[in-house]
């Protein structure tokens, strides 16, 4: 009998520190499972500008929980903000004059337990920002809608990924092709047409069911559209419209979006934006009739001024 027993307890000592185990295990890959990064935008950045200043935005389940340091760099974390939504933390950092591209690591810990790691990347800038021209009033410049102006890529036409799956050129709202490809090819056009900047409608994803051709209705602000091309075919067309003495300007509008964007489903604010809750149930509201004279004019009343803003 005492010799059961002593089998028994032995037993038991071996089993309950491998059930602790085991269990500690499976709470580690479970919180690894749940502390997920779903995107920090923007995605990277550059060292060698003047302001030192830069805000992450982090989005992923409950990261409004954690706490963020940065790991043996010279890069601080100034402020770290915390939103309305517990899925979003705004990190402000300063990164000093003397900050060497690299890789910075990212690390958000949870009850002074790290949790996730990072990796965040700071590239160093492909030209002198000395040498940089920006546009004028001597500049002669030509507007152009990419989907209305060349087609020099059908391959792109449809992205299956998209909402928007068509293109028709005999509807004024669908998508009619053009592309970045087709602007490249039609280089030499506007040489000879003296044009010294082109100004491209912003060529962000606009993942919108319909209407978005002309790229205002952004659902990304940091990915080339597909159905535009990609990254390396815009950074072609800088190249070649600057050996022609084509100044390329980038269009892209902070100041709205479309709705389908990725944070309509979660908020980080209850004002990040401002609307008015009545065009969503269909009530009359008051919408700009796009006249913008009054932006301009002296004498405007303080209605119309107010109607602007």
């Amino acid at each position: 009998m005492t010799a059961k027993r002593s089998n028994k307890v032995e037993g038991s000592y071996t089993f309950y520190p491998l059930l602790y185990l085991f269990l500690l295990i499976f709470s580690m890959v479970n919180n690894m499972a749940n502390a997920q990064i779903e995107r920090i935008e923007p995605p990277h950045w550059w060292v060698g500008f003047k302001d030192s200043s830069l805000q992450l935005l982090v989005k992923g389940p409950g990261i409004g929980k954690y706490d963020v340091k940065i790991k043996q760099s010279s890069v601080n974390i100034r402020k770290i903000h915390q939103a309305d939504s517990p899925n979003y933390l705004f990190l402000d950092l300063q990164i000093p004059p003397d900050a060497l591209p690299g890789e910075l690591e990212l690390e958000f810990t949870r009850e002074g337990k790290p949790v996730i790691s990072y990796p965040y990347q700071l590239k160093a800038r492909s030209q002198n920002p000395e040498d940089f021209i920006g546009f004028s009033a001597k500049d002669v410049i030509y507007l152009i809608t990419p989907d209305r102006f060349a087609n020099g890529d059908p391959s792109n036409d449809i992205d299956l990924r998209l909402k928007e799956k068509s293109i028709n050129r005999r509807d004024d709202y669908a998508r009619h092709g053009g592309d970045i490809r087709g602007m490249i090819n039609h280089l030499d056009y506007m040489e000879d047409m003296g044009f010294t900047a082109i100004w491209p409608s912003p060529l962000l994803i606009n993942d919108m069911p319909r209407t978005s051709y002309h790229g205002y209705a952004i659902t990304d602000f940091y990915k080339v559209d597909p159905r535009f091309g990609d990254l390396a075919e815009y950074q072609e067309l800088s190249q070649k419209a600057k050996a022609k003495g084509i100044k390329l300007i980038m269009d892209q509008v902070n100041n709205h979006c479309g709705l389908s964007h990725w944070w309509m489903e979660d908020l980080p604010f209850s004002d990040w934006i401002n609307y008015q809750e009545g065009y969503e149930k269909g009530e009359n509201i008051t919408v700009t009739n796009h006249r913008r004279t009054v932006n301009q004019d002296i004498y405007a009343s303080d209605w119309d001024k107010d109607l602007l803003d």
